[in-house]
This record gives structure tokens, C-alpha cells and sequence, in this order.
């Protein structure tokens, strides 16, 4: 199998969602929600999307508070020379975080902060509010992944819900999903599908749900004798006892 990242609709619809971000109205509403079921690709898209970008992505871990949460970007930041006030700290933060979207922008490629398993995350007001904080000092695109519990927790914070009016639910693959799997990651060619000739349609009609051998004998008696004349309720001694009466033994 080839080490290659397929595009498939889920990743069209994410990146449609990045790109409605230019005709947002208030400049504030750039996050972007992505959720759905585990192993639909959600991770592996982020991965792709922080690699080619130069974006910065953030693991949410259940343990995390608002120092916690800033320790990491700064630890993405590789800001080693770390402040003691949580107020300098945030300072490096934006600053940091500004002279990156800067230099994107002049490169001419999107940029933007991924904060993946944010499930774990968003019912903790000081956390989201510390992400608020930062998406809009500088609109930086924010992009909060996670699974079902995302979307609720974040009616709780209608601040910050209505900064994301973009979601994106990540679906199973599609047919066309499936072919472009296939084309793109096998490394021997695969035939497409064949549908099945109408004369092998008939072949798959259910069996006789009977063992064989009663089968075989319902279907002699049916040659021999009319339906009506068939006894299946007759004793199978009867037919023995009436041969040997006709061969004369007692």
C-alpha cells in the first residue's frame, strides 16, 4: 500500500469551510467546528492540513487547564525563554502567533491554530475563553476538532458558538470515496467492479430450506402420484407392511 493522503469528499468540505472563512461578515467568526465518529479521517486530515500549511496544531489532553493550555502552544511556539506572569505569557503567544500568520499571508498560504480531541476541553470555560481570547485578538482561523460532544458543549458558550457558524461533519466514505481510496493508495492496479449478468441472478434465489433427501422425495412422489393422493402423514412402516402382504409372507 502507498504512503499517500487521499482527498476525499470529508476533505473538500473541510477545506470549503476554510475558504467561506474570507466571506465571513464579522471579522470575530473564524472558528471552524469539525466533528464526527472515530476513524473517518478527521485526524489524519488535520495532519495533512497543519503539514502543508505550516499551521499549528495542539492535542487536547483531558487534564488540561488554562496554563496547561498555553504551556503547550508555547512548547509549538518553541518559545524556550518562557515568562513567569500568565499575562507575558499569553503576550509571547499573540506575538508569536502574529509574526506567523504575517509571514503566511506574504507566502500566500492559509495559517491557522488546530486544537484536536477538543471534546476534552470544551466544557471548561477558562480554557475556551483563553482560545476565544487568542482567535480574536488577531482573527486568527481556529479550528476545534473533536467527536458528539463538541457542538453541545459549546451552546454553553454563546460567545463563542456564534464564532463558529462553519461545521463540518465528517461522514463514512463514499462510493466515489472508495474508488479514489483504492486508486490512490494500492500499489497493484485494481479492475473496477462488474456488475452480474442477468442469467447468474436467478442462480442466487434462496434454497429449499428442507435437508435434501426430502426434498428429492417430495419432488418423485410430485412425478408419480398427483399432490392430492400424497400422504406425508402416513406412517413409513405402512408401505413395508403392505409389501409383505403381497409377497405372501404372514
Amino acid at each position: 500500500m502507498k504512503n499517500a493522503f487521499v482527498e476525499t469528499s470529508n476533505y473538500r468540505r473541510f477545506t470549503s469551510a476554510l475558504t467561506r472563512l474570507d466571506d465571513r461578515g464579522a471579522e470575530e467568526a473564524c472558528m471552524v467546528v469539525v466533528d464526527g465518529k472515530p476513524g473517518l479521517g478527521k485526524t489524519a486530515t488535520m495532519s495533512r492540513w497543519t503539514t502543508q500549511t505550516g499551521s499549528i496544531y495542539l492535542r487536547a489532553q483531558k487534564g488540561w487547564d488554562y496554563s496547561w493550555f498555553i504551556q503547550e502552544i508555547l512548547a509549538e511556539l518553541s518559545i524556550t525563554n518562557v515568562p513567569n506572569r500568565k499575562r507575558d505569557r499569553f503576550r509571547l503567544v499573540i506575538e508569536r502567533l502574529d509574526d506567523l500568520g504575517t509571514s503566511a499571508a506574504l507566502e500566500g498560504r492559509p495559517f491557522s491554530l488546530v486544537i484536536d480531541e477538543a471534546d476534552l476541553i470544551s466544557s471548561k470555560p477558562e480554557v475556551m475563553e483563553g482560545i476565544r481570547g487568542i482567535s480574536d485578538l488577531k482573527f486568527l482561523p481556529t479550528i476545534l476538532v473533536g467527536m458528539g460532544k463538541l457542538r453541545d458543549h459549546l451552546r454553553r458558550f454563546p460567545q463563542i458558538e456564534s464564532r463558529a457558524p462553519n461545521k463540518v461533519e465528517f461522514l463514512p466514505a463514499t462510493l466515489d470515496d472508495a474508488r479514489d481510496l483504492i486508486t490512490g493508495l494500492c500499489q497493484v492496479p485494481v479492475a473496477p467492479g462488474r456488475r452480474m449478468p442477468e442469467r447468474m441472478v436467478g442462480r442466487l434465489a434462496p434454497r429449499d430450506p428442507r435437508p435434501r433427501h426430502q426434498g428429492v422425495q417430495h419432488r418423485q412422489g410430485r412425478q408419480d402420484q398427483p399432490f392430492g393422493d400424497l400422504h406425508p402423514a402416513a406412517p413409513r412402516h405402512r408401505g413395508r407392511a403392505l409389501a409383505a402382504r403381497d409377497a405372501g409372507y404372514p
